[in-house]
C-alpha cells in the first residue's frame, strides 16, 4: 500500500495553471459544471491524499481545493485535470501537504470549465498523519539500478521531509584483503542520484538502507537490496579483437587451463619464476595493454617483456598499480581491470604508425615472484 501510494504521487503533486492548454478545445461559455463525484479523503504523511472521478465533460479544466489551515488562514490549491491517479486512470488525486499537526480539516472541492463557471461545492474531511511516519513511507520509494561495475540509487520526497537516506555497502576491493562494511548518509530531502562503485561482477551485492529523521534522529526500518552490476566491455569477448595469449609456449614454473567459453586464463605458479611466451600480434591495435584479472593474494612483480628478451633487457617492463605497488593487487577474488600504458616501453620496438613489427613477434609474461599464486585473467588486448 505505502509504495502504490508513492506511485501517483508525482502526478498528485502536478499543477497546472490556467495556460493555453486549451488551445484546441472548444469553449462553451454557457456550458455547466456538475459536481465532482465520489470524493474520498486519505491520511497520510503531514497531508491529506483527495481523490474523485473525474467528470466527463470536455470543458472541465481544474478543480479548486479550499480548505483553512490551523492559523486560520483560507488556502486555495487548483488541481488541473491532468493530475490523474496514476493506478486509476478514471480518477484525479492530489496530496495536499504542509500540515504541522494531526487535526481534522475540512475540503471544499469546486470544479471549474474552461470559461470559468464552477460547479457546485463538494465538501470532504480528512486528517493528516504525524511527520513523525515520513521516514518509514520514504524509505520505501528507494530504488536500486545496477550500472557498469556500479549502482545508482534513486528515491522520490513529495513530503520535503528532512531526512538523510544512509547506506550500508561493502568495501569488496579492500587492498588489505578484508571486506568491510561502508556506511554513508546522504542528504535525502531532495532526490538525485547517488552513486556506489567500484563493485564487483558476477556476484550478488548486498546493500542495507535505512532513513532517518534529522529532527527527532528516529530510524526506519533497516531494508536490503540484493542485485549483480553490468560487466564491464573488457568481461565479453569481442571475435573482431586479437587477443593474448593468441598461443602460448615455454610455461616455466606454472600452469595454465583456458576457458574457451569465457575467454579466461587460470594460472596457477609453481615456482618463484612463474612465465609463459606468447604470440605478439603482428600489427597490435595500439601501445595500451588492456585486461581483467582477480586474485586473492597480491602478485609482486608481475612483469612483461616485449619480444621475449630476458629479465633486465632493454624491453623489461614492470607494472606498477595506481598507489604505486609493483604488481597486481589482491581483488579478494573479484574481477578488476588495468589500463597499462606501454607506449614508452615500446619506442623503438615497434613502429605503430605502420603496423610493422621490428623485431621478434612474441611477448614474455611473469606472473610475479612467488610460489602458490593463483589467479585468472580474461580478454588481454592491446588498444
Amino acid at each position: 500500500m505505502k509504495k502504490n501510494i508513492f506511485i501517483a504521487l508525482s502526478a498528485a503533486m502536478l499543477f497546472c495553471g490556467c495556460g493555453e492548454d486549451y488551445a484546441d478545445t472548444d469553449i462553451v461559455a454557457d456550458a455547466p459544471m456538475a459536481p465532482v463525484q465520489n470524493v474520498e479523503a486519505t491520511s497520510f504523511v503531514s497531508s491529506v491524499i483527495l481523490t474523485w472521478d473525474l467528470p466527463e465533460n470536455d470543458q472541465y479544466y481544474y478543480t479548486m481545493v479550499s480548505y483553512v489551515d490551523a492559523a486560520g488562514q483560507t488556502v486555495n490549491r487548483k488541481v488541473s485535470k491532468y493530475s490523474v491517479d496514476a493506478e486509476t486512470p478514471g480518477r484525479a488525486r492530489a496530496l495536499i501537504g504542509g500540515f504541522t499537526d494531526t487535526n481534522e480539516y475540512e475540503f471544499t472541492l469546486t470544479a471549474y470549465s474552461y470559461a470559468g463557471n464552477a460547479s457546485t461545492p463538494v465538501t470532504v474531511k480528512g486528517t493528516p498523519e504525524d511527520r513523525s511516519r515520513a521516514k518509514d513511507y520514504l524509505v520505501e520509494t528507494v530504488t536500486f539500478d545496477p550500472q557498469v561495475e556500479a549502482v545508482n540509487i534513486n528515491w522520490t520526497n513529495e513530503l520535503n521531509a528532512d531526512v538523510n537516506l544512509v547506506l550500508i555497502s561493502l568495501d569488496y576491493f579492500n587492498i588489505k584483503g578484508k571486506v568491510e562494511e561502508v556506511v554513508r548518509e546522504v542528504e535525502a530531502t531532495t532526490p538525485h542520484v547517488e552513486v556506489i562503485d567500484n563493485l564487483p561482477i558476477e556476484t550478488d551485492i548486498e546493500v542495507k538502507y535505512y532513513m532517518v529523521d534529522n529532527e527527532t534522529g528516529e530510524k526506519s526500518e533497516t531494508k536490503t537490496a540484493t542485485f549483480q552490476v553490468l560487466p564491464t566491455i573488457y568481461d565479453i569477448y569481442d571475435a573482431a579483437v586479437t587477443y593474448i595469449p593468441e598461443s602460448y609456449y615455454g610455461i616455466n614454473m606454472m600452469t595454465i587451463d583456458w576457458n574457451e567459453t569465457k575467454n579466461e586464463f587460470h594460472i596457477l605458479t609453481s615456482g618463484n619464476d612463474p612465465y609463459v611466451y606468447t604470440k605478439m600480434p603482428a600489427t597490435p591495435a595500439g601501445t595500451t595493454l588492456i585486461f581483467r584479472y582477480r586474485s586473492k593474494k597480491n602478485i609482486t612483480n608481475f612483469e612483461i617483456f616485449l619480444n621475449g628478451r630476458a629479465p633486465g633487457g632493454p624491453n623489461e617492463v614492470i607494472y606498477q598499480a595506481p598507489d604505486g605497488y609493483k604488481g597486481l593487487r589482491l581483488t579478494n577474488g573479484y574481477w578488476k581491470t588495468v589500463v597499462w600504458d606501454l607506449s614508452d616501453a615500446q619506442k623503438n620496438k615497434f613502429d605503430f604508425i605502420n603496423n610493422t613489427a621490428t623485431n621478434q613477434n612474441r611477448i614474455r609474461i611473469d606472473f610475479g615472484s612467488q610460489n602458490t599464486r593463483e589467479l585468472w585473467f580474461r580478454n588481454m588486448h592491446w588498444e
